[in-house]
């Protein structure tokens, strides 16, 4: 209901149009890094997301809106660096070690 009050008050100009897709994708990026129990994996995955994925996005889109393709690809990259902190963890090892 609010997401369609807000476009249809974009529609009439009475709001500024916004990226809805990178606003999503964005909460989900913090949603996937607070997942992370121990604080250094967040460290690293932090900066791999934000810093290395969502910088670059951002650089790419200049005054353009996220496509579909661009999220899935940066929610792609993100949960696979989620999946591998969670694999070494499981198997006892850490980046250092490996």
């Amino acid at each position: 209901m609010l997401a369609h009050l807000r476009s249809v008050l974009v529609a009439t100009g009475a709001l500024p149009p916004r990226d809805e897709r990178l606003l999503a994708l964005e909460k989900w990026i913090e949603e996937t890094i607070q997942g992370r129990v121990d604080l250094a994996e967040r460290r690293i995955l932090h900066g791999y997301a934000v810093w290395h994925h969502m910088r670059r996005l951002r650089r790419r889109l200049g005054h353009d809106h996220t496509n579909r393709l661009q999220d899935l690809n940066v929610r792609c990259h993100v949960t696979a660096a989620d999946s591998f902190l969670t694999w070494l963890n499981r198997e006892g090892l850490t980046l250092g070690t490996t």
